[in-house]
């Protein structure tokens, strides 16, 4: 199975969709609020081509208030164009898919083969803001659990209910997640398109900036987060940008090794940067990011011509087996969707206290959680699911010392007051005295930090 996105209207747009074996073609359309995961890709001897529906999975939504069912036949229509299916094909929908297939058929005929519907109904998702506390995420459990207990999922009565089994949970997590993409959307950014790079181990998901010429800049997330989370600053700076999601975060395939360490994120950063076909390009990284990137540049030199660090882990041996010990709980999936509520206590603690176990006022970070920062913070957190501990794992065991010493490229280390590495900083700086650091205003912290990285990179 491969994942790609189909680029509509110059950019504007993007398809996200999944496809499977070879032959002819077969068009299949998801019931909202789902994406192409809950689609079976097993056609023997076809080319299973399964779609998300605009605003649902990771298919933008359509750039207007209110669209019909001819507004996303249209737009199934330009997605075929883009795909490059110019013979008829079937098509086959489920739900909402499935009346968008129908109306599909009926305005461009010569474009389908065969129609197949399954219980079509209308494309409509409950709206679903984030709630300061997350119970807008256990809403939405339970929203996503109704659909399979009763129908319409609304109408809770003897009547309305199905005879149905329950998924199992790990299941339901996948269809919760899609549930969260769907009514409350995060947006893409204008100025960048999605993309998958292939690597060893599976696909690497990609935002990509429009080319503006120079050194492309590489840039690398915390954990346990996603590139999403760089795009902000990455929106900030004047040159081409890749912002990647690490191995097993985001929408990236996971690493085969079981228990990664920091050199195994650092291979895959540079099976990335082969594929951006430059002959060098410049590294950033956060936190867990910064630690690969410091990596990278020691195992690769000659591909990478300079490196920020915004935030480099420095642990000691103790700080290092204490987080082992402590900060990365298990992830456990359960069917009453109470992981949920644990996973916004467990990055709201992130945000309140350092290190989160540790609920008193010495630990007190002195901030105030933002909300819509801390849902998208829980969603990249439960799309990592358990791979999100191997982050940080590997930080806590990687001892960056000695690829400091042999770092051999000019680089820079940004760093504010109130960031939790910040006494950090001290230990880099006599490590390696020639690394440049600079010290940042907390107010104003992304744009000053966009100012600082043009600064040096040049």
């Amino acid at each position: 199975m491969r994942r790609a996105f189909a680029t509509l209207n110059d950019g504007r747009h993007q398809v996200h969709y999944r496809c499977e074996g070879s032959g002819t073609p077969v068009v299949l359309l998801p019931a909202a609020p789902d994406s192409s995961a809950a689609v079976d890709l097993t056609w023997p001897g076809r080319r299973a081509i399964a779609i998300d529906l605009p605003g649902c999975g990771d298919s933008d939504p359509l750039a207007m208030t209110a669209p019909s069912v001819d507004d996303y036949a249209q737009a199934l229509s330009e997605t075929f164009d883009a795909l490059g299916l110019e013979e008829p094909s079937e098509v086959v929908g489920w739900g909402a898919g499935a009346k968008i297939a129908a109306r599909f058929a009926e305005q461009f005929a010569e474009r389908v083969t065969s129609l197949t519907q399954h219980e079509p109904v209308e494309l409509e998702c409950p709206a679903l803001e984030p709630e300061w506390d997350g119970t807008h995420l256990v809403r939405a459990w339970m929203i996503r659990r109704d659909m399979h207990l009763f129908s319409p999922w609304f109408a809770r009565t003897p009547v309305a209910r199905l005879r149905a089994d329950l998924p199992p949970p790990e299941q339901l997590q996948g269809e919760f997640l899609d549930f969260l993409k769907a009514t409350s959307p995060m947006g893409r950014p204008p100025a960048f398109t999605r993309d998958y790079v292939d690597a060893s181990f599976g696909q690497v998901h990609v935002w990509r900036s429009r080319p503006r010429g120079g050194t492309p800049l590489l840039m690398l997330h915390a954990s346990p987060g996603s590139s999403r989370g760089v795009l902000p600053l990455a929106s900030g700076l004047q040159r081409s940008i890749i912002a990647m999601d690490t191995p097993g975060f985001g929408d990236s395939d996971p690493l085969t090794n079981e228990d990664p360490s920091i050199g195994d994120f650092a291979d895959a950063v540079l099976e990335v940067i082969d594929d951006i076909g430059e002959p060098e390009v410049d590294l950033y990284g956060t936190h867990t990011g910064a630690s690969i990137a410091l990596e990278a540049a020691t195992r690769s030199a000659t591909r990478i011509r300079r490196v920020v660090f915004d935030g480099l882990p420095m642990f000691s041996t103790g700080e290092g087996a204490d987080h082992l010990a402590n900060y990365v709980p298990p992830f456990e999936i359960r069917w009453d969707g109470s992981h949920v509520m644990w996973a916004w206590n467990f990055i709201r603690n992130m945000s309140l206290f350092y290190p989160w176990y540790h609920m008193d006022a010495q630990h007190s970070t002195g901030r105030a959680p933002d909300t819509a920062m801390l849902h998208q913070r829980v969603v990249d957190l439960m799309k990592a699911g358990p791979h999100y501990a191997k982050g940080y794992r590997a930080v806590y065991r990687y001892d960056p010392r000695p690829a400091l010493a042999q770092l051999a490229v000019p680089s820079m280390l940004c760093v504010s007051r109130e960031d939790v590495l910040a006494p950090h900083a001290k230990r880099a700086g006599q490590a390696r005295p020639d690394v440049r650091t600079e010290w940042l205003p907390s107010e104003g912290r992304v744009e000053a930090t966009a100012a600082a990285i043009e600064a040096f990179l040049g």
